[in-house]
């Protein structure tokens, strides 16, 4: 008799853990719903992307941006109000067939899709003669997702990497200028790939130009790679320290960020639509600011504006009201750090923003190739240039 007892306690074991890791997975991976402002119900992963705001991914892919107005739903708490509204129909005396039905629309509705499948089946074999084809239906609606989200990974967050401090490097370096103190390294055998692209396009046509080109410093000889083919190389140019434009930024910029704009109370938290991150000693974040500084447009214009450097919103926010340009307050009054536009600090970012390339940095970061390489000598590319400190 032992012998057969604990075999079918063994299965009894499988079966229930079975059971269990099965409905743990689909409630794996932090799944919620979302109860849209517009009385619609999203159920997926909650993602945030570079710029801090919010999205849900459906198992099917389906990308929707949240709003403040948007409710997340954790699914333990909607199970949880499930069984409260079983335990109140099974309380009740008259037939219960109806108030199954209005249950299964419910979790239909907020997506629950476990829930559906193990309550579909009991509504069938209360008629099963003659069962509802909506809750076939939804029954066969459950099957599919279940099945679905064994296969479906959860997305990721859209974080920033040092991946994207190389870009964004790379993207900043000049061409037409001699710059220095910048360490560069190369790698996978860049040169010697670039030398034979350049053979191979007639821009290098006698070893004289290689060897002049292998001669200049790395430098130049990555300033001389982008003018001629932009990033299709930049992911082999390792670029260690940041150019000048950056450095200024670390300078000038990121001391005031810190005490005003990127702080908890401010674009550092969760108050302002607009995101920045509060530890700038980290690099990553340091140029994650700049992108988000750089390309973000407000109702009243652009944070940066490369083409009007005075009417950028970093320079008139820092200003006291009194000092500003009529309608560009600031929303939230806070101590301004600048004075008025004599002092230096003005003055030091505004002659940044007027180093910066015409472009802003998505532009410049989209770009996949430079003009069509142009045959030229390259002996002393540094020539007639004005040297950049």
């Amino acid at each position: 008799m032992k012998k057969i007892v604990i075999p079918i306690l063994a299965c009894v074991v499988i079966f229930f853990s079975a059971n269990f890791l099965y409905s743990q997975r689909y409630h794996s991976n932090k799944q919620v719903v979302v109860h849209l402002k517009d009385g619609g119900f999203v159920r997926g992963w909650v993602v945030t992307n570079r710029k801090g705001r919010q999205s849900i991914v459906d198992l099917d892919g389906q990308s929707t941006e949240l709003t403040n107005d948007d409710e997340i739903i954790n699914i333990a708490t909607l199970e949880k109000e499930f069984k409260k509204y079983s335990r109140d129909i099974r309380r009740k005396r008259e037939d219960k067939t109806s108030e199954y039905l209005k249950l299964l629309d419910w979790t239909k509705e907020r997506q629950l899709y476990e829930l559906a499948h193990q309550l579909a089946p009991k509504i069938i074999r209360r008629n099963s003669s003659n069962p509802d084809p909506k809750v076939q239906q939804i029954l066969e609606w459950s099957a599919k997702y279940l099945k679905l989200a064994r296969s479906v990974k959860p997305p990721q967050n859209e974080g920033w990497t040092k991946e994207d401090v190389q870009k964004i490097r790379f993207a900043l370096l000049p061409t037409d200028t001699v710059v220095k103190g910048i360490r560069i390294n190369f790698r996978h055998n860049l040169i010697k790939k670039f030398i034979d692209d350049m053979k191979a396009q007639g821009v290098f046509t006698t070893n004289e130009q290689v060897r002049q080109f292998t001669n200049k410093s790395r430098i130049e000889q990555a300033q001389f790679i982008k003018k001629q083919t932009g990033n299709k190389y930049q992911p082999d140019i390792i670029i260690a320290t940041d150019p000048p434009v950056m450095r200024e930024f670390r300078r000038t910029v990121v001391p005031l960020l810190t005490r005003t704009c990127a702080n908890a109370k401010c674009h550092g938290g969760n108050i302002s639509e607009f995101k920045l991150f509060p530890n700038t000693a980290n690099v990553v974040n340091m140029y994650a600011n700049f992108y988000l500084l750089d390309t973000y447009k407000a109702d009243q214009g652009r944070i940066i504006n490369h083409q009007q450097p005075t009417a950028s919103l970093l320079l008139q926010y820092l200003l006291p009201a009194s000092q500003a340009a009529e309608g560009f307050t600031h929303p939230v009054k806070f101590k301004t750090p600048i004075r008025f536009k004599r002092d230096v600090k003005y003055q030091r970012i505004l002659k940044w923003i007027e180093s910066l390339p015409q472009d802003s940095i998505d532009v410049l970061l989209e770009e996949k190739s430079a003009q069509p390489p142009t045959t030229q000598n390259t002996q002393t590319q540094s020539q007639n240039t004005k040297s950049t400190n």
